[in-house]
């Protein structure tokens, strides 16, 4: 079996700030609420390379922009 192409993360890579809000939940969409990212891409993240962060940042602003009212109205 292979694995996911996010858990194939390449070396660390620090140049990517992390789009963490400190608002750490899973909500009932499947991704934080605070950040977007879900549980994949948060354990990635350590290890992701830039091109991997700036792809996980992408699909996770995406997500929060679906659901713009998603952090005020999450319990």
């Amino acid at each position: 079996m292979l694995a996911s192409p996010i858990m194939q993360a390449t070396p660390v890579s620090a140049d990517v700030e992390s789009p963490c809000t400190r608002i750490c939940r899973i909500g009932a969409q499947g991704h934080c609420v605070g950040c977007g990212r879900d549980l994949d891409e948060i354990v990635a993240w350590p290890r992701a390379g830039r091109a991997l962060k700036l792809a996980i940042r992408e699909r996770a602003a995406a997500r929060l922009r679906e659901h713009p009212d998603h952090q005020e109205h999450e319990p």
